[in-house]
């Protein structure tokens, strides 16, 4: 199912991270952290680009080459 939605054009969640990971963000102590259900990768780009060192993970191989791709670098 998730090969499937992750497969068609653009990003099924979009490409800005959710509300609570921003509101919680900031709680997140510097250094390494390990990410959930990916998908494609909106979460662990934006906390990426807050200078963690991120291991995402997700059921979805399709999800995670979108994950690693440009359109999702963070900010």
């Amino acid at each position: 199912m998730w090969n499937d939605r992750y497969s068609q054009p653009g990003f099924a969640y979009g490409t800005e991270p959710n509300e609570f990971l921003m509101t919680a963000a900031e709680q997140i102590p510097l250094g390494p952290v390990l990410t959930i259900g990916e998908g494609e990768g909106r979460n662990p780009a934006y906390l990426a680009g807050l200078g963690h060192k991120v291991v995402a993970v997700d059921q979805s191989e399709v999800g995670l080459v979108k994950a690693r791709g440009p359109a999702c670098a963070g900010p």
